[in-house]
């Protein structure tokens, strides 16, 4: 059967995407190479930490919530530790996913479960190929498979910059409701250790082989990919979230951008404009090429550098951070102002 959209891939920015062209006139079909229970593990797998804006622009119900965020502490190396105001929620993403899905089959959208093997470009049409053999053609397609997208192997031959394995854990360990915490230290290379509160536990986690091992936690892995490919739209194939290499170089956070670009990719289909969407992602302020400038600075910084990086910032308030710090240390006022952006459109 013919499609005018194959969406390839069923998590955040595939969702996004399918949910945005409900109602749209469009024959579309969703691939997802998971069945129900591996969808739910593979789904936990992330701090799930979105900030308030990411939530006003999303359909997320309250009872996809888990916990509200008023507080982000910092621990700095040489025990510099910093409380900051901020406004934001952990959510249940496999519960959100379920209920989008299921409003998604309610309005003529279909699911299918299978493994992507090929994309073949053919003039107005693509072929989708399957693991079966099966062949789904469709005018358009979305590739959201992920950090080892196929579509982007076989469409745009392209990696991002950096893939990132980290590891987390989920148990019922208590943590401090409301507050995400975060250490940053040489050992974690650019990245952190963080503790979320997710439910009623936590979840922890961090760069694989340095994260803290949660006794009696629920173990789970995956790869974040940060940095630019170099194009996310090749004909009618497009790129989304972590297949694009979204996820903010700074924060590791990939939610935002995720859900952003699933909308967004929608909507240059339903225009049939699939230019713009990248003319968008280009333009976008999440794409900000001095991030991964950034994530390559603290990479190479050691103990004693972080820890005077971070001499300043003693207030709760992020923007009062950011003005002493610059006061004191003009020379970093790009890193100061990069660790303030991230802070607003990372997550």
């Amino acid at each position: 059967m013919d499609y005018d959209v194959v969406i390839v891939g069923a998590g955040p920015a595939g969702t996004s995407a399918a949910y945005s062209l409900r109602g749209k006139g469009l024959n579309v079909i969703v691939i997802d190479r998971l069945g129900e229970s591996q969808y739910m593990r593979y789904h936990r797998i992330c701090g799930a930490g979105v900030n308030r804006k990411t939530v006003s622009r999303l359909d997320i119900q309250e009872d996809e919530i888990l916990n509200h965020i008023r507080t982000l502490r910092i621990t700095w190396p040489q025990g510099n530790s910093i409380d900051m105001k901020i406004d934001g929620c952990i959510i249940d993403r496999p519960r959100m996913f379920l209920r989008m899905r299921s409003q998604c089959i309610a309005d003529g959208i279909n699911f299918a479960m299978g493994t992507v093997r090929h994309i073949i470009m053919d003039g107005g049409m693509n072929s989708v190929v399957l693991g079966n053999g099966a062949v789904i053609r469709a005018r358009y397609v979305i590739g959201a498979d992920g950090a080892y997208s196929i579509v982007r192997k076989t469409v745009f031959g392209t990696v991002p910059e950096i893939m990132m394995p980290i590891e987390e854990y989920h148990s019922e360990a208590e943590t401090e409701d409301g507050v995400m915490q975060f250490i940053v230290a040489e050992r974690y290379g650019g990245g952190y250790q963080w503790y979320f509160p997710y439910g009623k536990g936590r979840c922890t986690g961090g760069i694989k082989g340095y994260a803290e091992d949660e006794p009696g936690g629920t173990r789970g892995i995956r790869t974040v990919p940060m940095g630019w490919v170099e194009h996310i739209v090749k004909g009618n194939v497009l790129l989304v979230g972590d297949a694009a290499g979204m996820p903010n170089p700074m924060t590791a956070g990939g939610l935002r951008t995720a859900f952003e670009s699933g909308m967004k990719a929608a909507e240059s289909i339903v225009r049939n404009d699939p230019a713009k969407y990248e003319k968008w992602w280009k333009k976008s302020k999440t794409a900000d090429r001095r991030f991964m400038k950034a994530h390559l600075v603290f990479s190479s910084m050691n103990d004693e550098e972080l820890s005077k990086f971070s001499r300043y910032m003693v207030h709760k308030g992020v923007w009062l951070n950011g003005f002493h710090s610059v006061i004191h240390n003009p020379r970093l006022t790009w890193l100061y102002l990069g660790c303030l952006q991230a802070l607003r459109h990372g997550w």
